[in-house]
């Protein structure tokens, strides 16, 4: 393998990464001779950003990679640098008997690996940088890099990933996040809306490509951001404005206990920051949303006309299908064939997330049996009445489990 450049042609030889690891289109990272002319080696994102350079060649090695010199001492590789009028290079070949690569990563890491012939497969040996937070803008736009452990990236609070595909089934995170919910400066129709919010977070570094903007204080800074939509961010430091616009990329995590870090403010949708009053409607939002789909869907199996046992059976179906545990709740088809009585409805249990809104006792009810009984009494049909019918100005979730008229409110 040779890198490196001709002086006279100014045509330089380099590796580039593919896309990702299914997409050999050219990727973003390249690792190749320094732009600048000096005997050294680069790594680049999207050919602009050094995240990585190897130092001056000593004779031996490079001076910011000391881990070549064993790779030369053990006989398994023979490295030399070249630099004279003509050109500048460096080449890398395999002494001992094996089969080798040498790649540019799409994760923007410079790998090395060799065929392990027993279980056929590459064992991959050696990577610079050695971690991936190293790699400029590792987690993409509005994602967060941690060091600690895997996955390494993060989206931001109030951003998701661009593609969940790439991101948990090809661990490749160069396409970022995006917003789980628009600005309402970018947003016409809410003309009415709350004002956009920031959230603190903690970082190692403020990220590059930063504007400063001359006020007095951190309120006259924040403000600031919040009348340009285009500012996404804002930081205050020896009081000096900062601010961000576009994308935030390549902001890291602090490590666990480590405190000496900066503080930048993320501009967030009003609807990202939760409240008692929000989590509560979305909570009981949730659950009506279930049970009214199954209560509908139940109305259809039955025709149009239930008696109070089938309405009691769509109750008991509805607490299944909000529990917890996804591998408790049925099928689509499972809910139909319980819904026509195919299949026996047993009692559910009590869903951890409505024990754990416990305060909201006067908005939900849960119903459990505690006999089977083909009679309804009276009651029973109140029960039935009040799960379909919502008073005005308030919000009730009666949720049945079982085939009694008997019930206990536990929450």
């Amino acid at each position: 393998m040779k890198i490196g450049r001709n002086r006279r042609t100014k045509v330089a030889k380099f590796l580039t990464s593919w896309k990702n690891k299914e997409d050999p289109a050219l990727g973003l990272f390249s690792f190749e001779p320094n732009p600048d002319g000096s005997d050294q080696y680069v790594m680049l994102r999207n050919r602009t950003e050094q995240y990585w350079i190897s130092g001056l060649w000593n004779g031996q090695y490079f001076s910011l990679v000391p881990e070549m010199m064993y790779l030369k001492s053990n006989d398994m590789f023979n490295i030399s640098h070249v630099s004279n009028e003509n050109e500048s290079y460096f080449t890398y070949s395999v002494a001992a008997p094996i089969t080798f690569q040498f790649v540019m990563d799409a994760s923007g890491q410079v790998q090395q690996m060799y065929w392990l012939e027993t279980s056929k497969t590459w064992f991959q040996f050696w990577s610079i940088p050695r971690n991936p937070c190293e790699v400029y803008a590792y987690c993409g736009a509005f994602g967060s890099c941690r060091e600690q452990n895997k996955p390494f990236c993060d989206c931001l609070s109030g951003f998701k990933p661009n593609s969940e595909h790439d991101w948990n089934s090809l661990e490749d995170y160069s396409g970022g996040c995006q917003r789980k919910s628009q600005l309402q400066c970018e947003n016409s129709i809410l003309v009415n809306g709350k004002s956009d919010k920031f959230m603190a977070t903690s970082a190692k570094e403020l990220p590059k490509h930063l504007q400063s903007t001359p006020v007095a204080n951190i309120k006259q800074c924040e403000t600031s951001c919040l009348n340009n939509c285009a500012c996404i961010a804002y930081a205050y430091e020896n009081n000096r404005c900062s601010i961000w616009i576009g994308s935030l990329l390549n902001l890291q995590q602090l490590a666990v206990g480590d405190t000496d870090g900066k503080t930048i403010y993320i501009k967030l949708a009003a609807y990202e920051f939760s409240s008692p009053r929000n989590d509560k409607r979305k909570f009981i939002d949730g659950v009506v949303g279930s049970v009214a789909f199954v209560l509908l869907l139940g109305l259809v199996v039955a025709g149009g006309n239930a008696d109070i046992e089938e309405l009691l059976r769509i109750c008991r179906v509805a607490c299944w299908c909000i529990q917890d545990d996804e591998t408790q709740r049925p099928s689509m088809g499972e809910v139909v064939q319980k819904l026509e009585g195919v299949l026996d409805v047993t009692q559910s249990p009590i869903p951890s997330s409505i024990q754990a809104h416990s305060h909201y006792q006067d908005h939900i009810i849960f119903f459990t049996a505690s006999s089977s009984s083909s009679n309804q009494s009276p009651h029973s049909q109140n029960i039935i009445l009040q799960l379909l019918h919502r008073r005005p100005h308030h919000r009730h979730v009666i949720l049945a489990s079982g085939g009694s008229a008997n019930y206990s409110k536990i929450i």
